[in-house]
């Protein structure tokens, strides 16, 4: 298959989802630099683009430049804040640097996108167990946000992700009379 990108590429050389492809499958065949060279080369064309950014973010983190990825998926949400994806990204680089913090604060920004993301959620109840800071974010949620059914949502995930399911059932079930289409805990 990478045989055929070279010719495509000659006929459409700023098509950057074929790059990406192209990419990709450098990639996948242990071609990492030659990879990095095909994404930056969309990066090139496509300066603006939330999706080209991100790609050089994760081929960069697979050749081990966590710095230059983190930046590459920090420039991904500079572009687009509303895109999810560069804040997991985000969020799974500092966790595997242990920074846990840090780590759950992208979670949470991603939250704030997708609020009923569940794995989302599970790694952001995750990372705050890691940094010990699960009951005092169930104390800012319930204090900041009285009356966000998102906010409550969250705080029954982390009762659960910290082993009182007492506590997030009752809340669940106050919420899910109020909104009966919640996804379960």
């Amino acid at each position: 298959a990478l045989g055929y990108f070279p010719g495509l590429l000659k006929v459409a050389p700023k098509d950057a989802e074929l790059r990406l492809a192209y990419a990709a499958s450098l990639a996948e065949s242990g071609k990492q630099a030659e990879a990095e060279t095909q994404v930056r080369k969309a990066m090139a064309d496509h300066p603006e683009s939330t999706h080209v950014r991100f790609a050089l973010g994760e081929i960069l983190l697979r050749r081990g430049k966590t710095r230059e990825a983190a930046a590459a998926f920090a420039d991904a949400v500079r572009l687009n804040p509303e895109a999810i994806e560069p804040y997991i990204a985000l969020a799974r680089l500092e966790s595997g640097r242990k920074n846990h913090s840090a780590s759950a604060r992208h979670y949470e920004a991603a939250l704030g996108i997708a609020p009923f993301n569940r794995n989302v959620l599970r790694a952001w109840a995750d990372e705050l167990k890691k940094s010990n800071q699960i009951d005092a974010t169930i104390k800012r949620l319930v204090r900041s946000h009285p009356d966000d059914e998102a906010s409550w949502y969250r705080a029954a995930v982390l009762y659960k992700s910290k082993g009182n399911l007492g506590a997030a059932s009752s809340l669940y079930r106050r919420l899910s009379m109020r909104n009966p289409n919640l996804p379960p805990l």
